[in-house]
């Protein structure tokens, strides 16, 4: 028999080697959980601060903030004094082609390097095509096509443009109203978006993005939480919605009334070029959910939008036919926020300034739309 000063201390070894057993266990789980994850959920990327910073502005509201040295997510952003992004290295100033390129995200190159965005790749091509060319990134993310217009006429007007290039994309029917005044500020004093995640993290939240942003399994604990926690207070009903017309509009749902002011955009768009000698030019930028479909060409959305922009007689490239040619799809956008990687931007960009470059030549003015 033990002696009985030892048995509390032989009870307590068998707890140890329990516990070490059962932390050994949960380690060899996790990691395998880990493993398995991996293999099935793409890692978001990672978010550097500081990210885009903005101002307040009093008609669009915001603007972006000039002479800043930023990330876009994972990628590097360099905005010049004039508050537009660099192309990569010095801008070509005494071009004798002036291109401005108007939009969104898309065009502004939200998560892809300075010289990977859509004016960047544009501006190497003509260049490359013998086309002494600069081309001004006058993109914004989130801003709509009346927050453009408004650039383009207090701002954009100022570089002297030859061309005015817009990147369309299908949310701009779903927001075109220009700001209401007196509107609540969507900046934080950081001058941060409120509804976006690019704001430093502080305290638990900082730790939980830092984990979400290495761990798989961290991270699809945390949207499902986030997810289940928008659901129950109501919140991100924006968010919904627009998720849910991007469906709709993926399955062939179109309602033309709400195009209706994006015409008028091209309208006004087309007066301004014959007024301050611009000639304009579209790049329609393809939809993950529908070039990840068979024959996304023959989708109503790109039909209805060759359609609309033949009658106003506007020269185009549409990015769901060169995605096609260049046999891309759903890999080549970013994982959870569909904007395109560095290989979309190589293959609509590019296309689209090898038509332009060809535009640019007199004899092809009655050139068609590819």
């Amino acid at each position: 028999m033990l002696p009985p000063e030892e048995g509390p201390r032989s009870r307590g070894r068998e707890w140890l080697l329990r516990l070490s057993l059962l932390g050994i266990a949960v380690l060899i789980a996790a990691g395998l959980g880990e493993f398995v994850m991996r293999l099935a959920v793409d890692m978001p990327l990672r978010m550097p601060q500081p990210q885009i910073r903005y101002d307040e502005h009093p008609v669009r509201r915001f603007t972006i903030r000039p002479s800043q040295s930023s990330f876009t997510f994972e990628a590097r952003a360099t905005i010049g004094p004039d508050g537009t992004r660099s192309n990569g290295g010095a801008p070509r100033t005494g071009a004798r082609v002036r291109l401005i390129a108007l939009g969104d995200s898309f065009t502004f190159g939200k998560g892809v390097e300075d010289d990977q965005t859509c004016p960047a790749r544009m501006e190497q091509t003509l260049v490359g095509a013998g086309v002494d060319a600069r081309v001004v990134n006058g993109g914004t993310i989130s801003y709509s096509v009346a927050e453009e217009m408004h650039w383009l006429r207090n701002e954009g007007l100022g570089y002297r443009p030859q061309w005015v290039v817009h990147g369309l994309y299908w949310n701009d029917y779903f927001v075109n109203e220009p700001p209401k005044p007196g509107e609540a500020s969507v900046l934080t004093p950081d001058g941060y978006f409120i509804w976006d995640d690019s704001q430093p993290r502080r305290g638990w939240r900082r730790i939980v993005g830092w984990l979400a942003e290495r761990s798989a399994l961290a991270f699809v604990a945390k949207q499902a939480v986030k997810t289940a926690m928008q659901r129950a207070s109501g919140e991100a009903v924006v968010e919904r919605e627009y998720v849910n017309r991007e469906h709709r509009l993926e399955a062939g749902e179109l309602k033309p009334i709400f195009w209706e002011p994006v015409q008028q955009f091209y309208r006004d768009l087309l007066a301004m070029g014959a007024e301050h000698g611009f000639r304009v030019f579209v790049i329609v930028f393809p939809v993950q959910g529908i070039v990840e479909q068979p024959q996304p060409t023959a989708h109503p959305y790109p039909v209805y939008i060759r359609a609309m922009l033949d009658s106003l007689g506007l020269p185009y490239l549409d990015g769901h036919a060169a995605f096609e040619s260049a046999g891309l799809g759903g890999k080549d956008f970013l994982p959870y926020n569909r904007h395109l990687a560095a290989s979309g931007y190589e293959a609509v960009c590019r296309a689209a300034a090898t038509r332009l470059a060809a535009l640019m030549r007199p004899e092809s003015d009655s050139t068609p739309n590819p």
